[in-house]
């Protein structure tokens, strides 16, 4: 799971992440976070310098040179405090140009929650693997039972999220805790991961609504609409022991996969959801591939 986790953040490049549920994976997470960093630092650097483009034909048969990033998306990501400082600096020149490179990249943040409580928990030594790594700088770790948690911002943690990965032991509640953090998953296409989620009962229950609910939406946007995701019990609602009851609420557009390791008999595989706003939908930026 843990290098799965590495190469799908490596991939998705989030901002703000939240796992619940420290131990194993938590080491990947902010290992690729560190290398994101690294890697839109290095483009950021090639941008400033004019060398972020790529030759290619025009209409006319000439060679021209297009830009090879996104501008939107590093503009974006561009720590505040360093654009403020390149401007000073560039405005004290007497030029638009950037002073120093680029403006820095504000560093990828994973909180991390545990309780401490599981019994084989490893969750104490992350921070002691982290600082070992030197991954720190990524890390806020929350000591603090989940539930009681609060979504609002209160314990620090930033919205909105581009990673949910929820890595505890939720049962039938999963329900319930998915509609308290939902809100605060980034609307336009941020990611929630669920472990564990194809064949045990518990789970399996859930992900049929999820997937029932996946890619329809009220007029709105409101709700799942042809009750999927919703039915049972209603919003919020805990549901049974074996997670029959109880409903997964509105989470409004959203799309589902699952992935499954077929040789392992437990913790083999996990479900990934993309929340996804009404009328929003990923950039078309080129014409050809």
């Amino acid at each position: 799971m843990g290098p799965m986790l590495y190469t799908l953040c490596r991939f998705v490049k989030p901002r703000a992440a939240l796992e619940v549920g420290a131990g194993y994976t938590t080491v990947y997470l902010l290992a690729a976070l560190r290398d994101n960093a690294q890697e839109l630092a290095d483009c950021a650097a090639l941008r400033a310098a004019g060398a972020a483009r790529v030759p290619t034909e025009g209409a006319d048969g000439s060679t021209i040179s297009v830009p090879w990033l996104v501008d939107a998306y590093m503009d974006s990501i561009a720590s505040p405090a360093a654009s403020a400082t390149g401007a000073a600096a560039a405005a004290a020149a007497g030029s638009g140009a950037e002073i120093g490179g680029a403006a820095a990249a504000a560093a990828p943040v994973l909180h991390c929650v545990d309780n401490m409580a599981h019994r084989h928990t490893t969750a104490h030594l992350v921070l002691e693997a982290a600082e070992a790594l030197g991954l720190e700088r990524h890390l806020k770790l929350h000591v603090a039972d989940a539930w009681k948690l609060e979504p609002d911002g209160v314990h620090g943690i930033s919205a909105p999220l581009d990673l949910l990965w929820i890595d505890f032991g939720a049962g039938a509640r999963l329900d319930e805790f998915l509609l308290r953090w939902w809100p605060r998953v980034n609307p336009r296409g941020g990611y929630v991961c669920v472990h564990s989620t194809l064949t045990n009962a518990f789970t399996r229950a859930w992900l049929e609504r999820v997937r029932a609910g996946a890619g329809r939406s009220g007029g709105d946007g409101s709700s799942n609409g042809g009750g999927g995701c919703g039915g049972g019990g209603g919003s919020g609602g805990g549901g049974g022991e074996d997670g029959s009851g109880g409903g997964c609420g509105a989470l409004g557009l959203y799309e589902c996969m699952s992935f499954l390791e077929p040789h392992k008999m437990f913790q083999n595989s996990f479900t990934v959801l993309q929340r996804r706003e009404e009328g929003w939908s990923e950039p078309v930026l080129t014409r050809y591939p």
